[in-house]
């Protein structure tokens, strides 16, 4: 579970706040409406979807307007790990954060074969997942 002790954001990510639009895929209701509003108050723009098969969807038609994915891994529709595979076979340019529960040895190899940005465990706090989701877009800039 993602601890959110404070849903404030840290006081540095002032500087990575803006128009960087993220599609969050969390099938747990719970845990989205968390890091949706961890996000948006953190200054991101936010889209949640709950399976991996709207995410891909909402992907094909908005390749140029999403800069970054954080998805579960074990979705309904198909998993994380299936659609980084597809996201990976297109001219998407953004990052990817995997956020999951925990990863078995194949599917972590597997994500890394993919160039995932981050692996980001559910148990970290805010803090921690924000500041990836910080260096994702500083590695670069992502533009779809």
């Amino acid at each position: 579970m993602l601890y959110l002790t404070s849903m404030k954001p840290p006081s540095d990510s002032g500087a990575y706040a803006g128009p960087f639009r993220i599609l969050c895929v969390e099938d747990d209701p719970q845990v989205g409406l968390l890091l949706v509003k961890l996000l948006t108050r953190a200054g991101y723009t936010v889209q949640h979807v709950a399976n991996g098969s709207d995410a891909w969807d909402l992907l094909l038609d908005s390749f140029d307007r999403i800069e970054l994915v954080i998805t579960d891994n074990n979705l309904p529709g198909f998993t994380g790990l299936e659609l980084v595979q597809l996201i990976r076979q297109t001219t998407y340019r953004g990052g990817v954060i995997v956020h999951c529960g925990a990863l078995n040895a194949s599917d972590q190899a597997a994500y890394d074969a993919l160039n995932v940005d981050s692996i980001v465990l559910k148990d970290v706090t805010a803090t921690q997942l924000l500041a990836a989701v910080a260096a994702v877009r500083a590695k670069g800039q992502h533009s779809a």
